[in-house]
C-alpha cells in the first residue's frame, strides 16, 4: 500500500510542477485565480481518475503488492476525490465566464466542438458514477450495468485531453505526461473489461456436491478445463449457470475453503437474493471461475512473528483453509485464533477445535447469542504476550475490522503489523 501511495503522490506532484512550468510567469496564475483553479483541478482530477483505473486493473504484477480488496478501496477513494476535482473544474470554468449566459451552454451541453462535447460526456458519466456508488443504493445487477457503462468515461476523458486547446496542447512535456498516463489508464481499462474477462471464462468447473448447514451452503466443484492454481487463503470469482434457468450474469467472490488439483470447495453464507439462489444449484451445473486473487494467505505464511487470527462469521473461510494447510504440510506456526459467530457454528468450529488441539494452537470461539459479543479488548486480554509482539490478521464484517483495527492501534500495535481481508467490496465485478 505504501508503495502505491508514494507513486500516487509523485504523480500528483509531477503534474503540479509541469503545470507550473507551463506558465510564462507567476502572474499567469495569480491574475486569473479562478481560471487557474479550473486548470489545476482538471489535471489533478484526471490523474486521480486515471490512477484509479490503473491500480484496480487486476494486472497480476500489480496484485502482488496491492491485493484486490485493497485496490478496490483505493479505486473508490481515488474515484471519489477525482470526481470531486472534476466537478470543481467545471464549476470554476463556469464561474470564470459568469455572468455570460454562454457559460452554462458551453460547459454543460454537447455542441459542435468535439473536444468540449467529449468532455461534457465524460463529466456526466463521472457524475453518474459518483451518484450510484455513494448515494443511490441500486440492486447489484443494475448497479453493475451502470458501472460498466460509466467506465467508458475513461475514453471520453482521454479524447478531451487530446483535443482540447489548453496548457496540455501548448506545453509539450505536460502533454506527453498527461497523455502517457491516460494511455496507461485506457490500457488498464481495456485489459480489465475485455482481456481479463476472456481469460477468466476459461476456468471451467462443474458442481459435484451441494450441502446446506444452517445458513451456509457448501459447494464442491470439479475441474473441467484449466483448473485454478490456488494458494492457501485465496479467493476467486464464481459465475454459476443453473441448468434449469438462464445463465447467471453475476460473478461473486468466495474464498476457497478446501482444494486439490482437480477439485475446490467453497462455503456461501445466505445474505442476499443472489446467495439465496445458491440453494437451487444442482449436481452437473457448469461454473466459470476467475482468479485466483488475494495475498492474505501469503502474508500469514511468510510472517515470522506470532500470529493472532481474528475471524467474524463467514470470514473464517480463509483461516479454515490456512489451518488445514498447516495441518497437512507440517509447517510450524505460533497461532492464536479468535472466531466469533452470531449463531452456534456446527460446520467449521468442530474441525477448527480438533486441528488447533493437534497443532497446539490457542483457539477461542465465541457465539454472541450465547456468550456475548467478542470485543477487541477481550481479544487483547487473552493474549499471553504484549500485543506489540504479534502480527494480527483480520477477516470478517466491516464493523469487526474497524473496531478491532482501532483498538489494536490504541494498544500500540503498528498498522504495519495489522493485515485485513475485507469481504465488503462491491465493484470487483466481472
Amino acid at each position: 500500500m505504501k508503495k502505491f501511495t508514494i507513486i500516487l503522490w509523485l504523480m500528483l506532484v509531477t503534474t503540479t510542477l509541469l503545470w507550473y512550468l507551463s506558465k510564462t510567469t507567476l502572474d499567469d496564475i495569480m491574475l486569473s485565480p479562478i481560471k487557474s483553479i479550473a486548470q489545476i483541478t482538471a489535471l489533478l482530477g484526471a490523474i486521480g481518475y486515471f490512477a484509479a483505473y490503473i491500480f484496480s486493473s487486476r494486472l497480476p504484477f500489480l496484485e502482488q503488492d496491492l491485493p484486490l480488496d485493497k485496490s478496490y478501496k483505493i479505486h473508490r477513494l481515488l474515484g471519489t476525490l477525482a470526481g470531486s476535482g472534476i466537478i470543481l473544474h467545471v464549476s470554476s470554468l463556469i464561474a470564470n465566464l459568469l455572468p455570460a449566459k454562454a457559460a452554462l451552454t458551453l460547459y454543460l451541453l454537447p455542441s459542435a466542438d468535439f473536444a468540449y462535447t467529449v468532455g461534457v460526456l465524460a463529466f456526466y458519466l463521472i457524475i453518474l458514477t459518483l451518484l450510484t456508488t455513494l448515494y443511490l443504493k441500486l440492486p447489484y445487477h443494475i448497479w453493475k450495468v451502470v458501472h460498466q457503462i460509466t467506465s467508458y468515461s475513461i475514453i471520453f476523458a482521454t479524447l478531451h485531453l487530446f483535443f482540447i486547446t489548453s496548457d496540455i496542447s501548448r506545453y509539450f512535456p505536460l502533454r506527453v505526461w498527461m497523455l502517457g498516463i491516460a494511455f496507461l489508464a485506457v490500457c488498464a481499462w481495456f485489459y480489465k473489461e475485455f482481456l481479463y474477462k476472456a481469460n477468466a471464462s476459461s476456468h471451467e468447473y462443474a458442481v459435484t456436491k451441494v450441502d446446506t448447514l444452517q445458513e451456509i451452503t457448501v459447494i464442491t466443484l470439479s475441474a473441467i478445463r484449466r483448473p485454478l492454481a490456488l494458494k492457501p487463503g485465496q479467493f476467486a470469482f464464481f459465475k454459476f449457470f443453473n441448468a434449469k434457468s438462464k445463465p447467471s450474469r453475476e460473478a461473486h467472490p468466495f474464498t476457497v475453503v478446501a482444494s486439490n488439483p482437480s477439485e475446490i470447495t467453497i462455503a456461501v453464507k445466505t445474505l442476499g437474493d443472489y446467495t439465496k439462489s445458491i440453494d437451487s444449484l444442482q449436481v452437473g451445473d457448469p461454473v466459470r471461475v476467475a482468479g485466483p486473487h488475494g495475498s492474505f494467505g501469503n502474508e500469514i505464511l511468510e510472517s515470522d512473528r506470532p500470529g493472532v487470527w481474528i475471524a467474524g462469521g463467514i470470514g473464517i473461510t480463509p483461516f479454515f483453509n490456512l489451518i488445514s494447510y498447516l495441518n497437512q504440510s507440517g509447517l510450524k506456526k505460533n497461532v492464536s485464533l479468535f472466531y466469533t459467530t452470531t449463531e452456534q457454528d456446527l460446520l467449521f468450529h468442530p474441525r477448527l477445535q480438533e486441528i488447533a488441539s493437534q497443532l497446539g494452537y490457542s483457539y477461542h470461539y465465541t457465539c454472541s447469542n450465547k456468550d456475548g459479543r467478542l470485543t477487541p479488548e477481550q481479544t487483547l486480554h487473552d493474549l499471553s504476550e504484549s500485543p506489540k509482539s504479534y502480527n494480527f490478521f483480520l477477516c470478517g464484517p466491516g464493523g469487526l475490522l474497524v473496531s478491532t483495527f482501532t483498538a489494536l492501534e490504541r494498544a500500540g500495535v503498528p498498522s504495519s503489523h495489522i493485515f485485513t481481508e475485507d469481504f465488503d467490496f462491491k465493484a470487483l465485478y466481472i
